[in-house]
Formats: structure tokens, C-alpha cells, sequence
């Protein structure tokens, strides 16, 4: 319900006196009672307003906002049962009004406020600045502030209790503001190298060349404030979601990821180039300064998902007390995508059976659409004469790894999450987007992926599936797509005839391994967590959906261009497993050396990025 609308009604027995004696009558009069006083009452239980009923409590606090950004603030009280229905409420016109709202209230400038009449329980507190004053939340370039109640143990949406007839003091909220990309074009020359920042369609491509530690200086020089706030809101908030719980996995770093002592100089590099770069280097959340090794936790951010698998029962991996296989237990690491066809599928006008890929990148949520905000497409050219290939990434700022790649011969390769307890007893670790960027930069082939990831002397992190895929070229031999099932201690490569469709020329990824079985004789790192399915099994949504989609192809004679790769995307974004999460989604084109970006669209608020605009580009031009 609106308080303004209320207010006005309020507004309206007042505004007009007789005309004839410039008095109200008595039964103007009365009427105007009669409607102050519902209007009262009605005021007295609003949502927003700071009186707590009979039965109820309330909440109270003050409202910080650090930067210059004015405008009406709303803060909310939703129950914590409830907080997952934030990101839906905020894309409505007017989320204080939404049907997941307990209360709110509405303050003209930073301040104390007062949210009462609770009903007894838990909530969580989260509110922004309405700057254009539309009513609703501007996401886009971060151009109004948001926040929410937080502490060090909990530093995503903090519960907040009530209780009957009480006051529950000092929640305070900090209205937050990122830093946006600049509208001008960048650039800086470090030794041999350097850099640009550029626009290009609308979206931030950031180019580097020359020897690891130049690139990252550029990359740090160029990006510097995007880097701190992917780290403070995304690694931090989001990930590990508490100061204790971050501080664990960085002192576990220290001691276990030997693998990453190569490259920690291009670590060190990009530090100098944020702080050459005027860089604020403070870690909000942490109290501290920005160092190496929280760049090295960034740039492997998957073991902050799985740090749960750290403890009993899922660790040490001989613990008999604790099969969890097929009981539902453990996390939830059913997130990203990943389609791809050729051949006798994409014989059309379009493709003219060229391989097409396409992934959904799901999961990295956080409630400041930094991952959204700062998607940023990495150009990498190595040194002439170094043997390597160039690379673009579709990561985020920070990341000298990547996630998600395709070299200049057309090779592909992504990462997808996937269950299994990783060897937390292994001190050679190197994170997957180091592996990626090996590979990419090395390899041409997925043999060459395979034999690379198996010679070199380290443990894989944690459990991934990775989509491999190059172009494909009439009569060669091979297929041109597979997934490369892996975890901390082995791994196999799945085929299109593996599993389902069992198609020569199509093959589908989820999260969970469907050839893999764990090697021996640590499979219990897959069997505790029930990683390997050997079927579609009945959870398996987007698996399933994906499925009927191509049997529906099947049935009527169609092949598959863009518009049915964004279909399958789309079902797989949408399932029953979840929606509103897929952050960016991607095509990749390897025949034609090009690839299309889709990302949650913040102006128009559609949360899953297959349904919004695919920008294309081709490899080169982002090189210029």
C-alpha cells in the first residue's frame, strides 16, 4: 500500500472551504474527521511507518551514504525466509511496495529511521537511494546507491531479530555506490606493452599486450577501481560472506597453492599499476589494503564456493560416517550451462555447418550487479616471438586468469562448476583460470588441452567441467566438442556418444559429471557429494529441458542456428532448478572467429541474460 496515497486523500477534506462563508460545514466537517481519523489509523499501520502495533516489534538504525548521490532513501524490511525474492522485488516498479516487503520507510536524507510494526521473527534490512526518484532501483552504471544490514559474520544480508514489544537497535545500513566504468577511452605503456580501455557496442574491452607482468600493470593501471570493488563486493560479500570465513581461505592459500608461485609477479605487477593509477587500494569489508594474495583467492573464487566441502562430513574423504551419495546433501553448485552443435545440426544458410557454442554463466549474483556492471571482455596479445597465442576472456576486472576464453586459432574453453570434495591436503593447487590460459595460450587442439592439463606438475582446485570446443571442418577427424570431466585428482574426457543426446554432433553440459566417476582411490571425493549421474536423473532440469528441446527440433526437420542455441539457453536459465541467475550468457562462433555477449539488462531489469540482446563481435577487432 502507498503512503501517498493516503496522504493525498488526507490532503483533499482540508483543501477546499465554503465558498460562500470561507468556513467548512458541519458535515464537511465531520467528514473531515471521520477521514483524519481512518487516515490516522490508517497511517499508524502503514507499511513505513515507525509505530509498532500491539503483538509487533521494530527495527531501527542509521542510514549512511558515503558518496554525493541525493535522493529520496527506502529502507526494507523483508523476512529472511524470503531474502532470495530481493532480486525479484527490486526489478518492480516500486520495490517497496512489493508483496515481499514487511515494511519500509522513506527518509529525505541520510539519518536515523525507524521501521516498525514487525511481526516477531527474522529479517533482513536493505534499502537505496531513489536519485532519479522514479521509485524504483537504477542498477545501471551503479547510478543509485544500495546497501544492506551487514556484519562481520555475516556480511551478506544479515538476519536482524525481533521481538514482541521490543526495539532492536543499531541497524545500521551503508548505501553503496561502485565505481563505473569511465565514458573515455584509457590507455597506458608499461616497458614493451601496455593497454587500452575502450567501449566498443556499448560494452568495456580491455586490451593488453606484452610480457605477463606488463600486461597485469596495465590491467591494474587501467581497471584499478573496478578491481577493488569485483574483490570487496563479489569475493568478499558475496563469496565468502563473512571476514572469518575469507580469512580462513587466504590462510589455507598461503600454505596450498604452491601451483600459483609462478605467476605471482604479475600478482605484484597489477597492485603496481592500481596504485600508479591512484587507486584507493582499501578493502572495505577487511580493513585493510588489497595484496597478492587476495588477488590469487580472486582469480580462483571457485574455492570460496566449495570451502563448505573443507569440513566434516565431506572432509577427510575416509570418513565412512557420512556417505551423502543420492540423500540430497551438500552445496549447491548447479549453476552455468553449455550447448553446443555442428555438422548435419547447423547445415543451414546461416552457419552452413559451422560449430556453434553457447553458455550460460549463472551464479555470481551479488546485490551490487558488479558482475553485471563490470563484465569486461580481456584482449590478451603475448610478446612476438613467445610461442603464445592471443586470447580474449570474458571475465571480470582483476582476472590475469580466465573463465572463459577462445584463442586466435578458434579453440573454446569455459568453466562449469561440478561436485566433488576437492584434496584440501594438496599443496601444489593452481587455479583453473591459470590452467584456462595455459591451455588457450598454448594449445590448438582438445588432445592439446588434455595432454597440457595431465603433464603439468600441480592439483586442480576443485571439481570442473570444461566445454572444450574448436571449429569444425567437414571430414576431419575427431569431434570438434567435448567435455573435459575433472577434480583434484584425475579426470576424463566425454565424448558426444558418451552420454545424452549421444549425438555425433551435439553435446550438452551441466554441473554434474556424466562420465566421470572419481579416480581411484579417492572416488569418494564424487561419491559423497553424488557428483556422477549416470542417467538424466529426475533434478536434472536444465539437462532435461535441454533434451526435450532438441527432440522437438528433431520432430520437426529443424537445425540450429543463434535463435535456437538462445532457445536452449533460455529453457536452461528458466528450469525448475532455478531462474534469475544467468549474470552474462555467451555464443561462440570459432568457424567465423567471432562470439556474441548477452548480459543481464539492468535499464529494462530482465534478470537472465538469454533473454535480452546479444551484441556480436568479431575476434579481431577487439585487438584494435
Amino acid at each position: 500500500m502507498n503512503i501517498l496515497r493516503h496522504e493525498v486523500i488526507i490532503a483533499h477534506f482540508f483543501e477546499k472551504p465554503d465558498e460562500t462563508t470561507g468556513k467548512h460545514s458541519m458535515s464537511e466537517r465531520n467528514t473531515s474527521l471521520l477521514f483524519l481519523w481512518y487516515g490516522l489509523i490508517v497511517l499508524a499501520t502503514l507499511v513505513g511507518c515507525g509505530h509498532s502495533s500491539p503483538g509487533t516489534g521494530s527495527v531501527s538504525g542509521t542510514i549512511t551514504v558515503p558518496g554525493s548521490q541525493a535522493g529520496t532513501i527506502y529502507i526494507l524490511a523483508i523476512r529472511s525466509e524470503n531474502k532470495n525474492t530481493l532480486r525479484v522485488a527490486e526489478t518492480e516498479a516500486h520495490p517497496h511496495e512489493s508483496a515481499w516487503v514487511a515494511r519500509y520507510s522513506r527518509l529525505s536524507a541520510s539519518g536515523s529511521y525507524t521501521l516498525g510494526g514487525l511481526v516477531p521473527g527474522e529479517y533482513v534490512i536493505w534499502g537505496w537511494v531513489d536519485v532519479n526518484g522514479d521509485g524504483g532501483v537504477n542498477h545501471n552504471k551503479y547510478a543509485e546507491p544500495v546497501g544492506w544490514y551487514q556484519t562481520p559474520d555475516n556480511l551478506y544480508l544479515s538476519p536482524v531479530v525481533v521481538e514482541t514489544g521490543k526495539k532492536t537497535k543499531g541497524v545500521d545500513v551503508t548505501l553503496i555506490a561502485p565505481t563505473p566504468y569511465p565514458e573515455a577511452e584509457k590507455a597506458i605503456a608499461r616497458g614493451s606493452g601496455g593497454g587500452t580501455l575502450k567501449t566498443i557496442r556499448g560494452q568495456k574491452v580491455l586490451h593488453v599486450w606484452g610480457t605477463p607482468e606488463e600486461r597485469a600493470y596495465s590491467h591494474g593501471y587501467l581497471v584499478g577501481p573496478q578491481i577493488m570493488d569485483f574483490f570487496n563486493h563479489v569475493v568478499v560479500e558475496y563469496f565468502a560472506q563473512s571476514v572469518g570465513r575469507y580469512q580462513e581461505v587466504l590462510n589455507y592459500l598461503k600454505e596450498h597453492f604452491a601451483g600459483n608461485s609462478p605467476y605471482a609477479d604479475e600478482a605484484d605487477a597489477m597492485l603496481l599499476g592500481m596504485r600508479d593509477g591512484g587507486t584507493n587500494m582499501m578493502v572495505r569489508t577487511l580493513g585493510r589494503e588489497l595484496t597478492r594474495d587476495d588477488l590469487i583467492v580472486q582469480n580462483n573464487v571457485a574455492v570460496l564456493r566449495y570451502w563448505v566441502l573443507h569440513a566434516k562430513p565431506y572432509w577427510p574423504l575416509d570418513d565412512s560416517r557420512a556417505s551423502l551419495a543420492k540423500a540430497g546433501g551438500g552445496p549447491d553448485f548447479r549453476f552455468c550451462t553449455s550447448a553446443v552443435f555442428w555438422g548435419s545440426w547447423t547445415q543451414n544458410l546461416e552457419l552452413g555447418g559451422a560449430l556453434i557454442h553457447g553458455k550460460n554463466n549463472d551464479g555470481e549474483n551479488d546485490l551490487h550487479k558488479v558482475t553485471v556492471n563490470s563484465a569486461l571482455i580481456i584482449a590478451t596479445t603475448p610478446p612476438a616471438g613467445s610461442g603464445k597465442k592471443k586470447i580474449i576472456g570474458i571475465d571480470w576486472p582483476g582476472y590475469y586468469g580466465t573463465y572463459h576464453g577462445m584463442n586466435e586459432d578458434g579453440l573454446v574453453m569455459q568453466a562449469q562448476a561440478s561436485y566433488s570434495v576437492p584434496d584440501w591436503e594438496a599443496a601444489n593447487i593452481l587455479d583453473y583460470t591459470l590452467l584456462y590460459r595455459e591451455a588457450l595460450q598454448g594449445t590448438s587442439s582438445i588432445a592439446g588441452v588434455v595432454k597440457l592439463w595431465e603433464s603439468l606438475p600441480v592439483t586442480r582446485a576443485v571439481g570442473f567441467n570444461t566445454p572444450i570446443s574448436t571449429p569444425y571442418r567437414p571430414g576431419q577427424t575427431g569431434y570438434p566438442s567435448s567435455t573435459f570431466e575433472t577434480d583434484s585428482y584425475g579426470g576424463t574426457l566425454r565424448t558426444p556418444l558418451d552420454f545424452a543426446p549421444a549425438d555425433p554432433c551435439a553435446i550438452l553440459t551441466t554441473n554434474n559429471y556424466y562420465k566421470y566417476q572419481g579416480t581411484a582411490p579417492y572416488q569418494a571425493a564424487v561419491s559423497k557429494v553424488h557428483g556422477y549421474h549416470s542417467a538424466v536423473e529426475e533434478h536434472d532440469y536444465r539437462f532435461q529441458d535441454m533434451l526435450g528441446l532438441i527432440a522437438q527440433y528433431k520432430v520437426q526437420n529443424r537445425t540450429v542456428g543463434t535463435r535456437e542455441v538462445i532457445e536452449l539457453l533460455r529453457a536452461a536459465s528458466t528450469s525448475k532448478e532455478y531462474s534469475g541467475t544467468t549474470e552474462f550468457s555467451i555464443i561462440w562462433y570459432p568457424n567465423s572467429m567471432e562470439f556474441a555477449l548477452a548480459k543481464e539488462d539492468l535499464v529494462r531489469k530482465i534478470l537472465d541474460a538469454p533473454f535480452t540482446i546479444y551484441n556480436r563481435f568479431t575476434f579481431d577487432e577487439v585487438f584494435r
